[in-house]
């Protein structure tokens, strides 16, 4: 069941006053859906929308040129996707997918650009909640432009410390792939950022030792 304290702590609407609330509630209109386990729950065939992740947890994934899926991300309660099909004019470019079962609460593009244009405080949050995608981007694109394979790493490992904390889950194969690097290249760099006491790291995740070094680095 979709609450009001819930769609309170959603993205368009987080630190909205009561009152600012209510009004907006009154002229919300949304679906709400359940998904199986595995079930594609929204890709670029679909129409229009923005989805919360209600219950449960969802899966960013993309096709790479061979066929084969990558796993891009995970979602789970209060998380958002499909904002990009609302406002851009191609096709959405990931596919996402239903990882245990789940609910997932839709605003459909005319319901949501109405909110836009209603609520400025609306307005406004959904601004910030762009710039912050676009930072986001930004910060991938110079993880992977590094010349070096530790440079890409780097730049990698700090963008997970906003994410994570000091303490940052680790998988090799998904970290080669997103730095575009090969998996033995991943653990020599490493193994050079351990040496010089920035991380320690096992197989399941890595530590940042010292950010300030890491980031001046």
């Amino acid at each position: 069941m979709i609450t009001k304290e819930f769609i309170g702590t959603l993205f368009p609407f987080i630190g909205t006053g009561a009152e600012s609330l209510d009004r907006i509630i009154s002229s919300l209109r949304y679906t709400e859906e359940e998904f199986k386990r595995g079930e594609l729950v929204f890709c670029g065939d679909s129409s229009p929308a923005v989805g919360f992740i209600v219950e449960g947890e969802c899966e960013v994934r993309q096709t790479k040129h061979d066929g084969s899926p990558v796993s891009l991300n995970r979602l789970i309660k209060g998380q958002s996707f499909g904002i990009l099909s609302v406002f851009g004019k191609t096709d959405f470019p990931t596919e996402i997918y239903a990882k245990r079962n789940s609910t997932v609460m839709f605003i459909s593009a005319e319901d949501f650009i109405f909110l836009i244009h209603a609520y400025p405080e609306v307005s406004y949050r959904v601004i910030s909640f762009l710039a912050g995608k676009v930072s986001f981007l930004n910060r991938k694109i110079r993880t992977m432009s590094g010349t070096r394979v530790e440079d890409r790493l780097r730049s990698f490992l700090l963008s997970e410390y906003e994410r994570h904390g000091e303490e940052i889950p680790f998988n090799c194969k998904k970290t080669a792939e997103t730095i575009n690097s090969g998996r033995s290249s991943v653990y020599r760099a490493l193994d050079s950022l351990s040496s010089l006491g920035l991380i320690s790291f096992d197989n399941k995740s890595v530590k940042i030792l010292d950010y300030e070094g890491l980031s001046a680095l």
